[in-house]
């Protein structure tokens, strides 16, 4: 059973926004080794599949490998833009390929797994310690955002001056 396309808002529509149908393949890193959902697009007739990695909340959201979706895209000579969250479809691809995307999906996370734990046996680092009586500052005297935004303004222009002045101030 096949789940209707979501509609489309007039703004989407004025934009150039189409609904198509994507395949989720897991989770992967981008450059920056970030969590992404991976999605391909049905490929032309002899061409490969094209890959879409999709950050932010949808990056974590719990998808199905080799599920189908329906996918907001607006696409222009800069990228392909993805409008809103996918809406799975009620369909999945099986076989051999969604089996090599689950083994791609533990590899992905596997990776994650261990630059986090890396990240936190590295956590001792000497500038975390220079900032972490700023940070307890910020906390006990800035309520609202406006103050820390003054609080955070007046430390770096601090550490400007220091380090365009060596000397120290001269009047």
């Amino acid at each position: 059973m096949t789940l209707p396309a979501p509609d489309l808002t007039p703004d989407q529509q004025a934009a150039g926004v189409v609904v198509e149908q994507w395949t989720a393949v897991g989770v992967r890193l981008d450059r920056a080794h970030a969590r992404c959902a991976a999605f391909i697009e049905p490929p032309e007739p002899g061409q490969e599949p094209e890959l879409h990695l999709i950050g932010g909340k949808i990056g974590r959201a719990a998808l199905i490998i080799g599920g189908h979706y329906w996918v907001k895209v607006e696409r222009s000579p800069k990228g392909v833009t993805v409008w809103g969250e996918p809406a799975w479809t009620g369909g999945r691809a099986d076989g051999e390929a969604a089996q090599q995307w689950r083994a791609r999906e533990v590899t992905a996370l596997a990776e994650l797994e261990t630059r986090a734990r890396a990240r936190k046996a590295h956590g001792d680092d000497p500038l975390d310690a220079l900032i972490r009586p700023l940070q307890e500052l910020a906390v006990a005297t800035c309520r609202t955002r406006s103050q820390r935004d003054a609080f955070t303004a007046h430390v770096l222009g601090s550490i400007w001056w220091a380090w365009h002045n060596p000397e120290g101030f001269k009047p």
